[in-house]
């Protein structure tokens, strides 16, 4: 019997070069012209930044604190706007060519014990991507091992829909735990 996996593993699997798996602490970018997918995993309380079309995405894996040193009780909030700091850069890099037509912000974030977790740093990437107009979507935390999708996000667009036999769509295709994200905002 086969062990189920998420669908981000699952590309990743069928289109090694052609999917692109960003790890905690790091933010990058995919022409989803040419990539299958971008995404991450393993989010266990992390959150994540996407910005996406269908021709281009970024995305950051944003850990509460980048490592386990408690001598700073500050350094979870300033990694965070590091890590944002690039997202904006990149954002305006790509602007142009990735994020004149339909694109959606969304920011990732695990949901504990009736609330939104570390709410200053969510609120921390809301700021920096203010004029984007970002939308919160939440995750339960702890994870549930052994679900296929826990922890995952993943964007697919123009060429993944082709790639993946998916019907052809005005926006991308965002997957958060496997579920697709639908976008409140009509634009």
């Amino acid at each position: 019997m086969s062990q189920q996996q998420s669908l981000l593993v699952s590309y990743k699997r069928e289109y090694p070069t052609r999917v692109i798996i960003v790890p905690m602490n790091a933010v990058q970018s995919a022409d989803l012209n040419q990539m299958v997918a971008i995404g991450t995993r393993d989010l266990g309380g992390c959150s994540t930044v996407v910005i996406a079309s269908k021709t281009g995405a970024i995305l950051a894996h944003l850990p509460p604190r980048p490592s386990m040193d408690l001598s700073d009780p500050f350094t979870g909030d300033s990694n965070v706007r590091r890590l944002m700091t690039q997202v904006v850069d990149l954002y305006h890099a790509h602007r142009d060519k990735y994020f004149a037509t339909i694109t959606d912000t969304v920011i990732v974030c695990a949901f504990h014990e009736g609330e939104i977790a570390l709410q200053d740093q969510v609120q921390i990437m809301t700021t920096k991507l203010q004029g984007l107009g970002p939308e919160i979507y939440t995750y339960q935390v702890p994870v549930q091992h052994g679900i296929p999708g826990r922890g995952t996000v993943a964007v697919v667009g123009s060429q993944g829909f082709v790639t993946l036999g998916l019907p052809d769509r005005p926006r991308p295709l965002i997957l958060v735990e496997d579920m697709v994200y639908v976008p409140r905002h009509n634009s």
